[in-house]
């Protein structure tokens, strides 16, 4: 994912070097333009990564904007739909919770957080904990947190005969508000983050960006032209 991320942008770059100049009477984006290769003036590359950083943060403002309605639509949805109503109830409590179970810690060992949806992710990412429990000896605890109840009732009632030792600290991953990720990270204190294929949530990812958390994208399916289209996306995968 990453070097998709560095070729996404050279290749934004070279169609840079290569965009027809304004069209006349349209205001410019940068005082001072430079000039294309045939001579003829183009918008100022400064122009172009404003609206760029612009747009990227258009993108997580809607988000945000958006989370209190979809909130208010998951609970009418789970008037209806079982298995929303169970991913609601588990999140009742869940701060207290959290601060319970992540009293058990032992901080004198290195914590990384695994997130994943549900079932098949939790299965993706099941080797990736035993290779890295393998090699860290005794010395790494594993956090686990998943989105749909589907994966924890799996986790909790058919995954006992291989249950991995390391794991320390299971629960829901908390709605993504911006205050729901720094109180998890407040809370964990993890080392790193390991995201299984496509569930990613933005506060948490710019949230553990800010303060210098490692994160790393496992068997990630977010397409490359999904990437192209959305600078939010692009951002957001080019952190991990």
């Amino acid at each position: 994912q990453r070097q998709m991320c560095i070729r996404d942008r050279a290749l934004l770059e070279e169609r840079r070097e290569t965009m027809p100049p304004p069209h006349e009477g349209m205001p410019r984006r940068s005082r001072t333009p430079a000039r294309g290769r045939s001579g003829e003036n183009r918008p100022g590359e400064s122009g172009i990564r404003r609206k760029e950083k612009g747009l990227m943060h258009a993108g997580y403002a809607l988000y945000n904007l958006l989370l209190p309605a979809a909130r208010g639509l998951a609970r009418i949805a789970a008037l209806h739909n079982d298995k929303i109503a169970e991913g609601l109830e588990g999140r009742k409590g869940i701060e207290e919770r959290w601060l319970r179970k992540a009293a058990g810690l032992d901080r004198g060992k290195r914590l990384i957080w695994f997130h994943v949806s549900s079932v098949g992710e939790f299965e993706q990412a099941k080797p990736v904990m035993s290779l890295l429990a393998a090699r860290s000896g005794n010395g790494a605890q594993i956090a686990l947190t998943f989105y749909s109840p589907s994966g924890m009732n799996y986790y909790e009632k058919f995954d006992r005969s291989k249950r991995i030792e390391e794991i320390s600290f299971v629960d829901y991953l908390p709605v993504d508000t911006r205050r729901n990720a720094g109180f998890c990270l407040d809370t964990l204190r993890p080392d790193g983050i390991v995201y299984v294929k496509f569930d990613l949530w933005p506060n948490l990812i710019l949230e553990a960006s800010r303060r210098g958390i490692p994160q790393v994208l496992v068997s990630g399916t977010v397409s490359y032209t999904h990437l192209r289209a959305h600078e939010t996306v692009l951002d957001l995968v080019c952190r991990l």
